[in-house]
Formats: structure tokens, sequence, C-alpha cells
């Protein structure tokens, strides 16, 4: 099922190809930057996707290239996903192809992505109406379920690039399946929602009673009460900003706090597997 899903993500996020199409080889796709956003000056930033080959899986290895094609570099990669790390150095657009290979053949080079750093790019146009938050799988970076036995908040640190709502949210669940108690906080600790969801294995969807007005460029935490622990977590994810639009997050996003409240310790640039539902309108 994973791997149909992420072959479906691939056929949606797919880039226009430079140069034709190469036979049997590996198909490559965006989830961080989206294309046409905006990241800071000087501020490392994720960017990260998918390669797929089919049901084969044969990919052996994802390469970026920031100069039309003539020099490749090699990002980390691991079966179906790939990341690398980009700091730009001066304001004005990025743009790179990537290109994936597989044991027989190497693809020609998908793009050209881009993304902008500093200045007011206008965000990029959503694909949806309302948008859950849906994080990647990054490489070497599985979910796990954390030994954990301690009553803990766990949240996500993140800004919007536009004005909307906040409806609720999706959490991935660890080994505790009660309820759990869903809030969304402002960036000094004013609790602006909650609601509680039912008992669930794997992941749990709340809409909270009344939709919450976010403003564009502020900081926002949406976070969940695990009483005993049995959380999902995932370690060395938020190692650079990620910007999903409309969903902006920096480096070490993943926040807690044992015990409950306002969420805003970190461990290793965890991600807690909190995802929340934005409403344009």
């Amino acid at each position: 099922m994973k791997r149909i899903l992420a072959v479906a993500a691939a056929l949606l996020l797919i880039g226009p190809l430079l140069t034709g199409t190469a036979q049997a080889a590996p198909v490559t796709a965006v989830y961080t930057p989206t294309h046409g956003s905006t990241v800071a000056v000087g501020v490392p930033v994720l960017i990260a996707g998918t390669a797929v080959n089919g049901e084969s899986g044969d990919v052996t290895g994802v390469e970026i290239s920031f100069d039309d094609g003539r020099t490749w570099l090699p990002t980390e990669h691991h079966n179906e996903s790939w990341l690398h790390h980009y700091t730009p150095v001066e304001p004005g657009p990025v743009t790179y192809h990537l290109r994936a290979s597989s044991s027989r053949d190497v693809s020609e080079a998908y793009g050209p992505y881009e993304f902008f750093a500093g200045g007011t790019a206008a965000p990029p146009a959503l694909r949806c109406p309302y948008c859950t938050l849906s994080l990647p799988w990054l490489p070497n970076r599985p979910e796990r379920d954390d030994p954990d036995q301690a009553a803990v908040e766990l949240g996500l640190r993140l800004s919007f690039d536009r004005a909307g709502y906040v409806a609720g949210a999706m959490v991935h669940r660890g080994t505790y399946t009660g309820p759990l108690t869903v809030h969304l906080w402002s960036a000094t600790g004013t609790l602006l929602a909650e609601t509680v969801s039912g008992s669930d294995t794997a992941v749990s969807y709340v809409r909270f009673p009344n939709r919450v007005p976010v403003a564009a460029g502020q900081e926002y935490v949406v976070s969940y009460f695990a009483p005993v622990g049995g959380y999902a977590s995932t370690e060395d994810y938020f190692s650079a900003a990620m910007v999903i639009a409309p969903y902006t997050m920096g480096r070490a996003a993943g926040v807690y706090s044992y015990g409950g409240g306002f969420p805003t310790e970190t461990w290793h640039d965890s991600n807690y597997w909190v995802h929340p539902t934005f409403e344009l309108t």
C-alpha cells in the first residue's frame, strides 16, 4: 500500500522533463519546498521528495543540479525517499533539476523546480480546498513507537504563508490507543482551541469545536496530550526548514512538555507526527 501511495504521489508531483523521457528509469518528485514557495535567506532548508520505479522499487540514487544539469550532486537516498540540505546565501529565485538512477538506467532531468529566497513572492496556489499537512518519509529516519510511558504533550511549531483557519488535526499514534486531547496554541502559549479524540489505532482525526483564524507569518503550535506516553516519533527529522504550502516549519519544529501544558522543549530535531488541517475560507 505504501508503494502504491508513493507512486500516486510521484505522478501528481512530477515536474516537466528537461530533455525528453528516459525508458525504464525512475520518476522523481518533490515534497518540500513547494514549487513557488518562499524561504529565508541564510537559513538551511530541506529539499526532499520521492523517487519511484513502478513495482520494481529499483532506485539506486537521486541527484540534484542547481546549474541546469551541467553538474550534479548526490542526495541522501534510501529506498524511495531522498533529501538534500541547501542554504540560500542571497535573495532571489533558486532553480534546480533532479534525476534518478536504477540498476539499468538514469532518468533524464526533471524540472525546473523553483522556490524563492527572501522577498515577498505570492504564495503558491493550494491543491485542495482544505489541506491536512502531509509530512514526507525521509531516508533512514523511520517512524518508531517510543517506549516512553510518562505523561507528555507533543506537538509541532509552525507558521502559515497565508491567512486562513485551523480546523483540526491528524495524529499518528504509537502504542497508546486511548483518547487524546488535541490543542492549538499561539506562539506565546495562549490556548486557542481544544478537543478530545476517540480511542483509535494508527491515526486519529479530530476537528475543533470552532475553526481558529490564523494569520500569515505568525507561529502557532498544534499538539496533543499523551497521558501514558506510547507516542510515535522520528529523530533527526526537522534538521532544516521545511516548506509544504501553506505550512512552514523551522529546524527543531517538533516540541514537547512533560506533564502537559504548552510544549517548548526539543529533542534531536524530532518529529511527533502531528498534522494540522488548514482551511482557506
